[in-house]
């Protein structure tokens, strides 16, 4: 590995957290129960507060524009008929500064887009056709495909000396923290599904 290479460097040093963070995330059984309103609620509160640094950083770095997540999740949870009080929860945690730690954070939302649309094609494979997930503005989003791999040329492009190296670091630690705060707020949060609603 190239001790410049940010992509390595991030994925060696993050491996437990993002292993932590899908474990959080599988507790969301989306064929059962309200589990695909909690999943979406636990992106829709994360989005929010990544969506305005994650933008930026895509547009003026990446040059390559991310998706209104939030107005996504908005609408699938609209269409799931979840009872709306659910989505005005909130997340604290606070955002890093600085390139570098912008490039971290950016890193740990768009690498999630990877495994996202694993889950959608799974999700097609096994959901009944008519199951509000079929056709999820979020988890169908492709956009955040690409702008993942603006990320991997423009860091493949570069060279990062060890203090931004451990910037970036600490940008996708927040990134996950946040998700794991997202995660535990929708696991608690009060949800109203209609019955068979997303059944």
């Amino acid at each position: 590995m190239n001790p410049e290479d940010l992509r390595p460097f991030l994925r060696g040093a993050t491996q437990t957290l993002h292993t932590e963070t899908d474990a959080l995330y599988s507790r969301f059984e989306v064929g059962e129960g309200d589990g695909y309103a909690r999943l979406l609620l636990a992106h829709l509160l994360a989005a929010r507060q990544y969506l305005p640094l994650v933008s930026e950083f895509c547009l003026n770095v990446l040059e390559a524009p991310l998706p209104d997540y939030v107005s996504a999740l908005e609408g699938d949870l609209a269409d799931a008929q979840v009872s709306p009080h659910a989505s005005r929860l909130g997340c604290d945690q606070a955002l890093p500064a600085g390139k570098a730690a912008a490039a971290g954070f950016a890193y740990a939302v768009l690498g999630s887009r990877i495994g996202i649309a694993s889950l959608m094609k799974l999700y097609r494979r096994t959901l009944p056709a008519d199951h509000p997930a079929q056709h999820s503005r979020f988890l169908g989003d492709r956009a955040g495909l690409a702008a993942w791999s603006a990320f991997l040329a423009w860091s493949g492009d570069r060279a990062f000396d060890e203090d931004e190296r451990e910037e970036a670091h600490r940008g996708a630690v927040a990134a996950f923290a946040l998700f794991t705060e997202a995660a535990d707020a929708a696991a608690q949060a009060k949800i109203a599904v209609p019955a068979g609603a997303a059944a």
